[in-house]
This record gives C-alpha cells, structure tokens and sequence, in this order.
C-alpha cells in the first residue's frame, strides 16, 4: 500500500496514511477531527551506494581487515 501525505486544511496539522488506493483518503485530522484534507506533493527517497570494493577488497570501513579505513586516510564514509 502506497503512504501518501495530507495536510489539514482546518488546523494544518501534516499526516501521512497508508491508503489502499490513490483515490482513497484518512477520513478525519488525528488532532482536530477535521473532515478537510487536502493531499499534498510526496516525492520519493532513493539512496545510492557509491564507489565499491578498494583495492584490498573491502567495500565499508567496518569491513576493513585492519579495523581502520582501507582507503589510507581518505575514508569516504
């Protein structure tokens, strides 16, 4: 089920809602019983894992055989 995010027209309190479809909406505001939502604009998150395993083999500094950063100083993380 996607979250999508309201705001309260009456109080503007900010909630989010899994809902089953994307024309369904939260019947009331949690915090003033409110029956006027309005949906707002969501956009998504994406994280992105740069570079990869150094030359030693190690991808994360926790992974590193020394214990250390296996970049030689330059840890990226």
């Amino acid at each position: 089920m996607p979250i999508f995010e309201y705001k309260c027209l009456a109080c503007g309190h900010q909630l989010e809602q899994l809902v089953p479809t994307a024309t369904a909406k939260p019947k009331a505001c949690p915090d003033c019983g409110s029956e006027d939502l309005k949906k707002q604009f969501s956009s998504f998150s994406a994280s992105v894992k740069q570079g990869g395993p150094s030359s030693d083999g190690c991808s994360l500094a926790s992974e590193c055989p020394s214990g250390s950063c296996c970049t030689g100083g330059s840890c990226p993380f």
